[in-house]
């Protein structure tokens, strides 16, 4: 009888059952996992998204301070200055001595003082300047009208603090009967008081009416994304600037127009999402302020609610906001909730299906790495194929951007060494981002000064790899340069500033303004026997002032571009107004660099460096380095702080005024091609030393071309010092 072998079925229904387990347990740590990562990466975007709120939050009031404290010194300033407090004297006598108000308009004082300080008012942003005596009658303003009426400082709430004797900024508040004001249909003004004081007694207060649109600009400094809004407030949650989406508010029923919101809007919240056409509350004094509003008036503290909550239009918004004491008034940054969560969205559906394809990709690994395997010498063989560019020989690779690779190169019949730079399709490299990078290449070619860098050739290959070549500089960038040896003297920066400007009157002449001189684009060169040799780097920002059609669809040339630390104020606050005069300040503010070793204006961040830049005086290099430091020039610190004036109009008229100038300069002789030798043969050893790129080619070649990586550069402004 033969033998059989039978299989149990509770044999086989184990196995599966415990195949099914393992299956089970492997998908329970995938989820686990899965769940633990999403948590853990939520948890880290939520701070950053709260610190971005507060960051936003902070840039705003720090821009706010600088501004409120300007003008609070500026009243303070006027109702000090000895001129002023003689005349405001005798019209307080006229006042006390009960003339009437035509009597105090056609007193010889108060024709001194709208004579003094109407000739300034429109320069300092004042609209008008009220004279109050303690009882708080006007005796005295800019125009008759404003003579014998109630005072704006009391209408401000600020006039008993400051006849008390603090200055004070007031925040924005209505005053009829003073007309528009700061492009609003109501009459909003904001004041700077400060009380005058003479022989020991405060006689009155002065007053200066300010125009609150540079307030309501300072709150749109920084938004977040394409919802992102910062205002005012001030203790009874009523809105004190305007607002992004004015518009909306119109749509929706909240306001007349949109353009009426100071001072008229309430931030309360609706209870729910309204919507155009819908019916809105009807008794919007009963609901309660947003959250973010009402937490700042309750606590006068800082705060931050990243899970939302209901802003005025019943959305739901994400906000960081602050109470400012000595101001009178909040400020909130709020952020619509669902775009500031977008990247939590789609990190939490990128997550999911990760691990799908994980769990998918197991099954494929091995092809995938064959595939990879292929891939990897394809690539090889294209790389292969590059080695020889034309004429030109690549020999290494020194260096590798967003967008391509840096070579070191030379000519194959002449030997000279060029710097090479590749950029491949497909590697973010759009058509559009060819075409305007090979537009920028043929402008640089043009310019033929011995002190701009020289453009040899370019082209592109047949897998459509664009390349260019430039020159070899042998030298040290600016930036490196004064590092090293710290300031320069007057006669130095002179010789060197000079051999810029040349460089920019050519480009100039050309209709091209450069928009990024900085002290990294600055070569200090030994070209043969010729010593201190400057070249003029990276046109890759260059600015064509009179750009054909296709060239404006290529670039952008209203974007904010250049480095915050040379950028001139219109370049900040109106970048279509940037001219060659621009290039001026930057060349102003390397002037002042090589003078001091220092940069003109310093912070924290670009954004407080531009408000610097907009808005401070720059201290004279001479003070800045201090009585122990290297004698400065004074002609010479005359024109750099004519450069860097804020008014475009009141710097050189041209580069090449500007180079006349430094030449007529007393210290200027002292230094020629003769010293410039003499210093550098007797420093060379040393600099060789502390730059290898002296001797090593490669370097220098990186250095250029890697000036006009358009990878390595931000959309709109850079922040690279």
């Amino acid at each position: 009888m033969g033998e059989h072998t039978t299989t149990s079925p509770t044999s086989d229904g184990g196995e599966r059952l415990r195949g099914a387990a393992r299956w089970a347990a492997v998908a329970v740590v995938l989820a686990g996992l899965g769940l633990g990562v999403n948590h853990v990466v939520e948890a880290a975007l939520e701070r950053q998204l709260a610190s971005g709120l507060r960051t936003v939050r902070d840039a705003d009031v720090l821009a706010l301070h600088g501004w409120l404290e300007t003008q609070k010194t500026l009243a303070a300033t006027m109702a000090a200055a000895p001129e002023f407090v003689e005349l405001i004297a005798e019209q307080v006598r006229l006042a006390r001595a009960d003339a009437d108000p035509t009597a105090l308009c056609e007193s010889r004082p108060l024709g001194g003082l709208r004579r003094s300080i109407g000739a300034v008012a429109e320069s300092l942003g004042v609209v008008e300047f009220v004279i109050t005596d303690p009882a708080g009658r006007n005796i005295g303003a800019l125009y008759d009208e404003a003579v014998g009426r109630r005072t704006l400082a009391e209408r401000s709430g600020i006039f008993q603090r400051v006849l008390a004797g603090t200055p004070a900024v007031s925040a924005p508040f209505v005053d009829e009967g003073q007309g528009s004001a700061g492009g609003l249909r109501k009459g909003l003004s904001m004041i700077a008081a400060a009380p005058v004081v003479h022989r020991g007694e405060t006689i009155a207060v002065l007053s200066l009416r300010l125009d609150p649109a540079r307030f309501f600009r300072l709150l749109e400094v920084a938004r977040l994304g394409e919802t992102g809004d910062t205002y005012a407030f001030d203790a009874q949650g009523r809105l004190l600037s305007p607002l992004r989406n004015a518009d909306e508010l119109t749509r929706l029923g909240l306001l007349a127009d949109g353009r009426d919101a100071p001072l008229t809007l309430e931030l309360r919240d609706p209870g729910h999402r309204l919507r155009p056409g819908k019916p809105r509350p009807v008794l919007r004094k009963g609901l309660p302020l947003t959250r973010g509003v009402a937490a700042a008036i309750e606590t006068r503290s800082p705060g931050e609610d990243v899970h939302g909550y209901r802003n005025l239009r019943g959305a739901l918004v994400v906000g960081a906001w602050t109470w400012l004491e000595d101001c009178g008034f909040g400020v909130i940054t709020e952020q619509d909730a669902w775009e500031a969560y977008r990247p939590v969205n789609l990190l939490r559906a990128a997550t999911w299906t990760l691990f799908g394809l994980l769990a998918l990709g197991s099954l494929g690994g091995v092809g995938l790495w064959r595939r990879l395997a292929r891939m990897r010498r394809r690539m090889g063989k294209v790389e292969g194929r590059v080695r020889r560019l034309g004429q030109y020989v690549l020999e290494r690779k020194i260096g590798e951007g967003g967008m391509g690779e840096v070579y070191l190169a030379a000519h194959a019949m002449l030997r000279r060494p060029t710097a090479i730079k590749l950029l491949r399709p497909g590697r973010g490299v759009d058509d559009r981002a060819l075409a305007r990078f090979e537009r920028e290449v043929q402008i640089t070619a043009r310019l033929t000064h011995p002190n701009t860098v020289a453009v040899y050739d370019y082209g592109r290959t047949a897998d459509g790899t664009f390349y260019y070549a430039m020159e070899y500089l042998e030298g040290i960038p600016l930036d490196a340069f004064v590092e090293r040896q710290g300031p320069l003297p007057s006669e130095r920066v002179i010789y060197i500033l000079r051999q810029v400007c040349a460089s920019l009157d050519e480009a100039h002449s050309l209709g091209l303004i450069h928009r990024d001189i900085k002290p990294a684009n600055v070569m200090l060169c030994r070209r043969g026997n010729a010593y201190d040799v400057v070249k003029v780097l990276d046109f890759g920002l260059v600015k064509q002032l009179a750009a054909p059609a296709d060239a404006i669809k290529l670039s952008d040339p209203d974007a904010i571009t250049g480095t915050p630390l040379s950028m001139s104020p219109e370049a900040i606050e109106a970048p279509e107004r940037v001219g060659p005069r621009s290039d001026l300040y930057a060349v102003g503010a390397l002037g002042y660099t090589l003078l001091t070793g220092c940069p003109v204006f310093e912070g924290k961040t670009p954004l407080q460096v531009f408000v610097q830049h907009v808005e401070s005086t720059p201290v004279p290099p001479s003070e800045r380095l201090g009585a122990d430091g290297m004698p400065v020039d004074p002609e010479l610190e005359r024109l750099i702080l004519r450069c860097l004036e804020k008014d475009p109009e009141r710097r050189p008229e041209s580069a090449w005024a500007l180079e006349v100038a430094l030449r007529a300069c007393p210290a200027a002789p002292r230094w020629d091609a003769c010293a410039a030798r003499q210093w550098w043969e007797e420093h060379l050893p040393r600099l060789r030393q502390e730059h290898p790129e002296l001797d090593q080619p490669c370097e220098a070649c990186e250095a250029q071309a890697l000036a006009v990586d358009l990878a390595g550069r931000a959309p709109a402004v850079e922040t690279s010092p």
